[in-house]
């Protein structure tokens, strides 16, 4: 396969368990491995840098990892839900009055 334009290799070597699980899933569900790639690369790229570090802690199991990713994601939300009602909050306090 060649190189196609505006496109770059992004590639590391892991461990083969997560590689043959990683081909397998996208196959199993239809994915293709290079757009499950791209999504992962760009997820990765838009976490903060603290949620960063703590994803790479090497030393969590499966589960472990996984209840980390859900108390992230719940993070994450509550703060979006936090800007959404300061938001509103500031929405209101401007709204100018009729009458």
């Amino acid at each position: 396969m060649g190189l196609v334009e505006g496109e770059k290799l992004l590639g590391a070597h892991v461990k083969i368990e997560l590689a043959d699980r990683f081909v397998q899933q996208s196959d199993e569900r239809g994915y293709k491995i290079k757009r499950s790639l791209f999504a992962a690369a760009k997820l990765w790229i838009e976490l903060p840098p603290e949620v960063q570090s703590r994803l790479l802690d090497q030393s969590l199991d499966t589960n472990s990892f996984i209840e980390l990713v859900r108390q992230i994601a719940d993070e994450q939300i509550e703060k979006g839900r936090q800007a959404g009602r300061a938001l509103l909050a500031r929405q209101k306090r401007n709204k100018p009055r009729k009458g």
